[in-house]
């Protein structure tokens, strides 16, 4: 179609609009059904929240940047739909959660789980739910779920601890005695986000190109509409920061092009030097560019140790991948790029190849969202990666070789001379 903005959306605006959401359409369907706890109600809010985008997107000339404004906007439709207009956190008293310091396997508890966490997570209030999803699963801190929730960062961290022990109250009314010894024997945080994930694998569908067929379906039928005719609000929190960020990007065009009319009257010499490249952003570049190197800040052959120090010194919790053959040998921290700190862990092959080495680093969705000038993966890749049990391989010209997956919301990349590092990785 050709149809100018005046009349409805052209097809570059349309094009350029549905390939930004379709990154998010999962992040979307997994709040949706956390919040709805039904597939087809599901579908039926991710097709709105993209419809209201789209007319905010055309008229407020909102930036589908990142995720949390997708995610908010699907709040606000849902609260909208269920009518609920009193401010989604009323803090309660909170009791502390029993923890003991005794050192024992979380495995059984995780295992015990299963058939209880579903349900216990169920019977939160959907707000709770989202609040769990946001913090625990997406891991983005209380400052950026304020702005999605609606509340302040101190109410919204209060919270998130009442609502974690209203999870772990409820685990413990359907829990058999010794499963209640278990889990008020060890810490809280060494198996509620792991128990939580497991749940939402078993019981929550991941997207199917049955929503991204409902979404193009849903937005083809409004492209020839004025967007003035189906303007509705921007989510307060994050336009307030994009007026204000508006207003620095304008002035920051004008004093640019004061600067390239300057450039353009200049000697060569002084127009090289105003008119550097930009460093290269590309993530699986600039890693094996940094892999060799890494140095481990502590050495250590223990997975949990390792996991342990990364929660210590950068507040982030994850599953460190078990690569068959080979074991870690130390942990660290890796300024990928200005001010862009990851987790990097280190490991050796102990079979066939023991000078076999293999540099892994650790990101998130949310992450390559915040940082995304500096950090970058192809759409490509992450469209591989979408599937859950897929592991993206590049051989590059430097003869090292990248394998990209992920887990959950966790995305590992993976460095090292070797070709088939794939079929040793463990995938749970």
């Amino acid at each position: 179609m050709s149809s100018t903005p005046s009349a409805g959306y052209s097809e570059d605006f349309t094009k350029d609009f549905l390939k930004k959401v379709m990154q998010y359409k999962d992040a979307l369907f997994s709040m949706a059904q956390v919040l709805t706890l039904d597939h087809e109600k599901s579908l039926q809010l991710v097709e709105k929240t993209v419809l209201r985008a789209l007319s905010s997107s055309a008229v407020n000339q909102i930036e589908l940047h990142d995720r949390r404004y997708l995610l908010q906007l699907l709040l606000e439709v849902h609260q909208e739909q269920t009518q609920i207009h009193t401010p989604l956190f009323a803090p309660d008293s909170a009791t502390a959660a029993p923890q003991v310091n005794e050192s024992i396997s979380t495995q059984l508890v995780q295992d015990a789980l299963k058939g209880i966490m579903p349900l216990a997570f169920a019977s939160l209030e959907d707000s709770d739910r989202a609040l769990l999803i946001l913090c625990e699963i997406e891991r983005l801190s209380c400052t950026d779920a304020s702005l999605i929730m609606g509340s302040d960062s101190k109410t919204i961290c209060t919270r998130l601890e009442e609502v974690k022990q209203q999870l772990v109250d409820r685990i413990l009314q359907n829990s058999s005695a010794s499963l209640t010894t278990l889990i008020t024997q060890i810490p809280q945080d060494s198996w509620l986000p792991a128990a939580i994930q497991s749940a939402l694998k078993t019981n929550y569908k991941p997207s199917t190109s049955t929503l991204e067929s409902r979404i193009r379906a849903a937005v083809s039928k409004r492209i020839d509409r004025k967007p003035s005719e189906l303007l509705s609000r921007t989510p307060s929190a994050l336009r307030n920061s994009r007026s204000q960020r508006s207003v620095r990007d304008v002035l920051f065009r004008r004093v640019l092009t004061l600067i390239l009319i300057l450039a353009a009257g200049l000697s060569g010499y002084i127009g090289s030097e105003m008119l550097r490249t930009p460093p290269n952003p590309d993530l699986i570049s600039l890693s094996a560019k940094q892999a060799k190197r890494i140095k481990p800040i502590l050495s250590t052959t223990n997975r949990e140790e390792a996991e342990d120090f990364i929660i210590n010194h950068l507040d982030w919790r994850l599953s460190l991948p078990v690569i068959d053959g080979s074991t870690i040998e130390g942990v660290g921290i890796s300024e990928i790029a200005s001010g862009v700190r990851v987790p990097v862990f280190l490991y050796r092959n102990q079979e066939s190849r023991p000078s076999e080495k293999v540099t892994l680093y650790a990101f998130t969705y949310a992450l390559l969202d915040e940082f995304q000038s500096q950090i970058q993966l192809s759409s490509e890749t992450l469209d591989a990666i979408a599937e859950p049990d897929y592991i993206d391989s590049h051989a590059l010209r430097s003869g090292n070789n990248v394998f990209v997956w992920r887990d959950a919301n966790d995305i590992f990349l993976a460095v090292t001379d070797e070709d088939e590092l794939q079929t040793r990785i463990q995938r749970q």
